[in-house]
């Protein structure tokens, strides 16, 4: 399996057209396998710059999500604490925070701790393994 550190290299070496439709692509995923009622509007983040684009993505998944609950809340401070801590340059903070807090936010409708486990590891195996075939596209090596 992939190391988080070419997960990252790859990221920063992608054009931006190419870490957009990753991004989007990893939010519904994550949704969709915990069956997560997420619809995205795609038409409002066209011609968006990169960094504006993560933020517009986030708010339309947060609008399907109980900002006010406190795992919510969890979610969002431990992504943020997370990826900050990673001393990653922008814009892939900005994306290594949004798809963590995705990812928690997602596996926390799952009530069995064992499953919500399995489910994460899941999540970002397809992660991985989407960007190796995206990286390929781009000529992108670790």
């Amino acid at each position: 399996m992939r190391t988080a550190d070419s997960f990252y290299k790859i990221l920063l070496a992608l054009p931006d057209p190419a870490l957009k439709g990753f991004m989007s692509w990893a939010v519904l995923d994550m949704a969709k396998q915990v069956n997560y009622p997420l619809v995205l509007d795609l038409s409002k983040l066209d011609h968006l710059p990169l960094t504006t684009y993560i933020e517009k993505l986030e708010k339309q998944f947060q609008a399907h999500v109980d900002t006010e609950s406190l795992s919510d809340g969890v979610a969002s401070l431990i992504a943020a604490q997370l990826a900050d801590s990673r001393n990653l340059p922008n814009p892939i903070a900005l994306i290594e925070t949004l798809l963590l807090y995705v990812q928690f936010s997602c596996i926390a409708t799952i009530e069995d701790e064992e499953l919500a486990n399995k489910v994460s590891a899941e999540m970002i195996a397809r992660q991985y393994a989407t960007l190796d075939k995206i990286a390929r596209i781009y000529g992108v090596k670790d």
